[in-house]
């Protein structure tokens, strides 16, 4: 079975139809990745999501990406502890040269922690942490 971490821009471009990878995002999920697949997130992740959904989108998109994310077969939602919240500030603090929001460098911890290596994602930071990147 094939597992991804997907990111918050991976979300919003599936949801948001004017993002500007809403097309390519679409693509991917339905046609290039393979089923079996799971992907997994954090709450840090969907919180992120949630906000930036209501600030730029009607309440209902928010509301319903939670509700699904909730009930999702598919998306395993992996809550943060304090050593976890505690490892990503280091990461954040070794890389001053880069721009690594604090749920970017929480995603590097968990995606360590659980040996995953690839990401549904549209953003750089976590090819510049050495993760393949798709689509």
């Amino acid at each position: 079975m094939t597992t991804l971490f997907i990111d918050t821009s991976a979300f919003i471009a599936l949801i948001d139809k004017d993002d500007q990878y809403h097309a390519q995002a679409k693509e991917f999920y339905q046609k290039k990745l393979s089923p079996p697949f799971k992907l997994i997130t954090t709450n840090f992740v969907v919180c992120e999501t949630i906000n930036f959904l209501r600030a730029r989108l009607p309440l209902k998109y928010a509301v319903e990406y939670r509700d699904d994310i909730i009930s999702s077969k598919i998306v395993s939602i992996i809550h943060i502890t304090p050593d976890i919240e505690n490892a990503a500030f280091s990461i954040m603090k070794r890389h001053k040269d880069k721009s690594y929001s604090f749920t970017d460098c929480i995603s590097f911890v968990v995606m360590k922690e659980l040996g995953i290596t690839t990401s549904f994602t549209f953003d750089e930071h976590f090819r510049q942490m050495g993760f393949t990147v798709f689509p």
